[in-house]
């Protein structure tokens, strides 16, 4: 039976551990940490319509370019010329926001958006057509790459990334979390993370801490079947370990070849080195938090 490596003692390390060395919570930091985890948890954003996102981006560009405060506007164009002249630095910080939140639909759009591609006789007629808005010399390359190149078969598992949406995302996080599409917030990653933690630190009773943490965030738990909201308890966030962990452990059965009943013994062999990943990647964005916070600095957030 094929073997996988399993733990940086069996004489094997991957690029997370050499990035992340093994982190540990002291027992003050404990509530600290899970007030973190679950102050911002992220969300999968919502579907990105070409008409209706081209447009928002075009209006929020001609603000950008053009705008002024609205009774500036009505007052003449003395006023407007007065107000471009020194322009308060506030305004000036909104007009850099609304340019940046432009650019990111637009990376969206164009990355994740609702988009039916073209067929390579479309993309020809159009850059055709089109070739002195790109200028020719791009223009001619762009033609020969189009009628020479084609997308393997093998290649079509890259392509559906461009009709995923966006990663999760969080206000002290650009992306986090898994990239399974089909998750739309990344509750049960860091629960999970949280419940290795604790467990890491000793802590007595992890999932009931975790469960008043969660309620103390004012989530609400919900019931799979019926979708009731509820209260959080230990069972809800036990629940919530073995729905996360169910993916990875389906991972190692068929790297190892498992079938018929599961090998306990190997699986969980297996699956603890990723444990440890998971708890060193979340306190360590715990602690940069924390520095960037007493430095008085935004936090960088997670690619």
């Amino acid at each position: 039976m094929p073997q996988v490596p399993t733990d940086p003692r069996d004489g094997w390390m991957n690029g997370e551990q050499l990035l992340i060395p093994r982190q540990h919570l002291d027992a003050s930091e404990v509530d600290a940490f899970l007030e973190f985890l679950f102050a911002d948890v992220a969300q999968r954003p919502r579907p990105l319509r070409l008409r209706e996102a081209a447009a928002v981006v075009r209006y929020l560009r001609l603000l950008t370019q053009f705008g002024v405060p609205s009774e500036v506007a009505t007052r003449g164009e003395l006023a407007i010329r007065q107000y471009r002249e020194s322009v308060p630095d506030e305004d000036k910080k909104s007009l850099w926001s609304a340019a940046k939140v432009a650019e990111i639909i637009w990376g969206d759009l164009r990355d994740h958006g609702m988009i039916s591609p073209s067929d390579r006789t479309t993309a020809l007629r159009f850059l055709e057509t089109h070739a002195e808005s790109c200028a020719w010399f791009y223009a001619e390359g762009a033609l020969r790459f189009v009628k020479e190149f084609d997308v393997p078969p093998e290649s079509q598992n890259l392509v559906e990334r461009f009709v995923r949406p966006p990663k999760l995302r969080s206000r002290g996080m650009s992306a986090s979390g898994n990239d399974n599409p089909h998750l739309q917030d990344d509750l049960s990653e860091r629960i999970s993370a949280a419940y290795q933690a604790l467990q890491r630190a000793s802590v007595p009773k992890s999932r009931d801490r975790i469960a008043k943490a969660l309620t103390s965030a004012g989530i609400q738990a919900t019931r799979r079947r019926t979708e009731q909201q509820t209260e959080w308890g230990w069972q809800h966030v036990h629940e919530r370990i073995k729905q996360y962990e169910r993916t990875e452990r389906k991972r190692i059965r068929e790297v190892l070849q498992v079938k018929g009943p599961v090998l306990n013994a190997d699986v969980l062999k297996a699956l603890q080195p990723w444990r440890y990943r998971l708890a060193d990647k979340w306190i360590m964005a715990y602690r940069s938090n924390r520095t960037h916070d007493e430095a008085g600095q935004p936090s960088a957030g997670q690619a």
